[in-house]
């Protein structure tokens, strides 16, 4: 995700040289971003990152592929880590550990969220046309709704919505039956 501008640019010269030939009438590739994943640790020891960032880094490669034109499909992988081989083998990116576990990554694949001190963004699941709560929080106390949203026709919602002087922690909540009203983003550290 870090490096998508890079292979855009590199395809796009290659195509202008005439290395590769788009077909279909487009001038420009799509892309189908297959096997996006994070490994975590645990279990893996040496490839890992802490459970909490893979949940962050996949809000935000969902959010960079939204805002990209040019990505038509993003796959993650996988869902259920494997069984950690002897020599420490394996695919550890699941959203579940390999015993079923949920790991924080799956709250955040079930509603992506993302959030600064201006503006917030996320992908409500449920489909389009549903209500979202924007909620902030104190470092202490409970959630208070600062603003609500409705989704896009595909479930994306994105919107400057300032978060309050007093809020630390910001989260999204999908809040109309129809949408299975429940569904909870993980909570972002807006100060």
């Amino acid at each position: 995700m870090g490096d998508l501008g890079r292979l855009e640019s590199a395809l796009d010269r290659l195509t202008r040289a005439g290395r590769l030939r788009v077909t279909g009438g487009a001038s420009r590739f799509p892309l189908y971003l297959t096997e996006f994943g994070y490994q975590t640790n645990p279990p893996d020891r040496y490839l890992g990152v802490a459970p909490d960032v893979q949940a962050a880094w996949l809000a935000r490669g969902v959010q960079r592929a939204w805002r990209d034109p040019r990505v038509a499909n993003l796959t993650w992988y996988v869902w259920r880590d494997e069984p950690l081989g002897r020599d420490g083998t394996g695919w550890q990116s699941g959203v579940l550990y390999a015993d079923g576990r949920p790991k924080p990554t799956l709250q955040a694949f079930r509603l992506p969220f993302a959030a600064t001190t201006r503006s917030v963004w996320g992908h409500a699941r449920a489909g389009g046309g549903h209500s979202v709560a924007v909620e902030a929080r104190p470092p202490r106390g409970a959630y208070r709704v600062v603003a609500t949203l409705q989704t896009d026709a595909l479930g994306f919602f994105s919107a400057p919505v300032r978060a309050p002087s007093w809020a630390r922690y910001v989260r999204a909540r999908v809040a109309d039956q129809a949408a299975g009203s429940g569904a909870v983003s993980l909570a972002v550290r807006v100060r």
